[in-house]
């Protein structure tokens, strides 16, 4: 069985003091003589005894408090080091990232929240059970927001929208400061009579509620965070870490929503680039609008492939889709006398026309989230086996958006009708496709078109056809 340190420590203490007193004693001895032990002195020896007793057990309590104190301070050394090594290393992985599209992401404040409940891998040794995270509405003056919890490993958020007047009086709205914390234990009333502090449908999702800690948080969005049901009783140290954690939220929160305008107003600048492009070659009909669904259709399907995995993600459909109208940009630096001519273009004619590749490339230079959209407008023409144009590249050289975008501007051009010709029959563009496969078309793209062609058909047939002149 293992001794504890205090027992190790208390006899140590007792040993040292019984030292003492015989020592001390054998100098009385010595110098009193043993004659007078029986001199009726008794009391000589029983008072200095009895203070030794008492000495013994104040010494050896002063000790054992001492050594608990030290112990609790040493336990919220490293709950602090465990929670901030925890939070830094979300923080690291957010950062690695350098793009402010998922730094901003939902998801990656719900990580910060699952460090208190227990789905990011930090040990803590007080745990909340579930939180409210609420934001607020100025129109209506209200917090908005959802309960969110754990199940097995995974943070959960719970579908309906709470909303909460910010002047209730509840503990998860108004009537608190900055901060606030309560142990049901700690107040004067029943358990019962404490979940009267809390907004009804708040406690509806959590149940009892025993304890909470919640903190208002302002900047460019206000709102609140609260955490309920702790292990066990909160304290200011569980309270101090939520206070930090909340500057994460409200700054992710805040990147958020900063970027979705951002998102947007990129979106914006793609699609009145289109337009341009458009304008100039006014028959494209809804080509644009088919190309989209193609290429996003294709991206969305080879994503859950072993080869895409990693490659594909959520990031690359959506640029896909934003990017995809971008792909004739170039064609806005060529002739009217070339670009409206109705039929067949003659050889240096093409060649001129070609040239719409690379100046769609000059002219998306710039802004990282047009990086895309220059890949796909300098190379949607490349072809498998490097008998493509502007550069002559082939194979996986070839971006993958310009591969995909590739068969999807052949099959529209194919299946479309044209000035100078009638559309072709669905079988007859999936035969032209066919033979293409491992020459102008990625194999596994064109394969994949070939097992999905009903698909293609139903885009195609859900947006009206126009005339429009050829995709050169």
């Amino acid at each position: 069985m293992k001794v504890k340190k205090e027992s190790f420590i208390l006899i140590f203490g007792t040993i040292l003091s019984i030292v003492a007193f015989v020592g001390i004693k054998a100098g009385h001895f010595y110098l009193h003589g043993l004659c007078n032990c029986l001199s009726g002195k008794l009391f000589e020896y029983v008072i200095p005894l009895s203070g030794l007793v008492s000495v013994i057990f104040l010494t050896n309590g002063v000790i054992v408090k001492l050594i608990k104190q030290r112990q609790a301070a040493s336990e919220n050394v490293k709950k602090a080091y465990e929670t901030m090594n925890g939070i830094s290393r979300i923080n690291e992985a957010m950062l690695s990232r350098l793009q402010l599209n998922k730094l901003g992401q939902a998801e990656n404040y719900l990580k910060i929240i699952g460090t208190i409940l227990g789905t990011e891998g930090v040990k803590l040794k007080n745990r909340a059970a579930l939180c409210f995270l609420a934001f607020l509405n100025k129109h209506n003056n209200s917090l908005e927001g959802n309960v969110i919890y754990k199940k097995d490993e995974d943070l959960i958020i719970d579908n309906e929208i709470i909303k909460i007047d910010i002047n209730s009086e509840v503990a998860a709205a108004g009537g608190m400061n900055n901060m606030e914390f309560s142990n049901w234990a700690d107040t004067n009333d029943s358990i019962e009579k404490y979940q009267d502090n809390f907004e009804d449908k708040v406690r509806q999702k959590v149940g009892i509620i025993k304890n909470f800690i919640a903190y208002r948080f302002k900047g460019f969005e206000e709102g609140v965070l609260i955490f309920y049901n702790y292990e066990n009783d909160v304290d200011q140290y569980d309270a101090d870490i939520v206070r930090d954690l909340v500057g994460y939220v409200g700054s992710l929160h805040s990147i958020s929503i900063k970027q979705k305008e951002n998102v947007m107003l990129q979106y914006l600048v793609m699609r009145k680039l289109a337009d341009l492009a458009e304008k100039r070659d006014p028959e494209t009909g809804k080509h644009l609008l088919r190309i989209q669904s193609y290429c996003r259709f294709i991206a969305e399907t080879l994503s859950v492939k072993e080869k895409y995995k990693g490659v594909i993600d959520v990031t690359f459909i959506e640029d896909i889709y934003s990017s995809s109208p971008l792909h004739d940009i170039g064609k806005v630096g060529i002739e009217d006398r070339l670009l409206l001519k109705p039929g067949r273009l003659t050889p240096d004619e093409m060649a001129i026309m070609k040239t719409h590749t690379l100046i769609g490339a000059e002219v998306l230079k710039g802004p990282a989230f047009l990086k895309m959209g220059r890949d796909i407008a300098h190379y949607h023409h490349e072809k498998w086996d490097g008998t493509g144009y502007p550069e002559g590249i082939k194979g996986e050289d070839i971006p993958l958006s310009a591969r995909i975008m590739a068969l999807a501007d052949v099959y529209d051009a194919l299946v479309s009708k044209r000035v100078y010709k009638e559309a072709f029959s669905q079988e007859k563009a999936e035969a032209l496709i066919k033979e293409g496969i491992g020459s102008h078309f990625d194999p596994v793209i064109g394969v994949f078109f070939m097992e999905h062609t009903a698909k293609f058909v139903e885009i195609k047939n859900s947006f009206q056809e126009e005339i429009g002149n050829p995709g050169f």
